[in-house]
């Protein structure tokens, strides 16, 4: 079984800028994960920067 660990994703950041980031980055990563037939992914640590969550990240799944 192959596992991919990311960390600290932290969506919803500050700056229009800083979210188009994390966003490109994180498709990549999902990328990587289909393309090596990693079927677990383990997300740790803060995965949104403050409490007020932005639906808009659903769609990345």
């Amino acid at each position: 079984m192959r596992i991919l660990h990311i960390s600290d994703l932290h969506f919803n950041a500050r700056g229009d800028i800083e979210n188009a980031f994390i966003v490109e980055n994180f498709k990549r990563i999902r990328e990587y994960a289909l393309n090596n037939e990693i079927k677990n992914i383990i997300i740790s640590g803060d995965v949104f920067d403050n409490i007020s969550i932005n639906l808009k990240y659903r769609e990345l799944r």
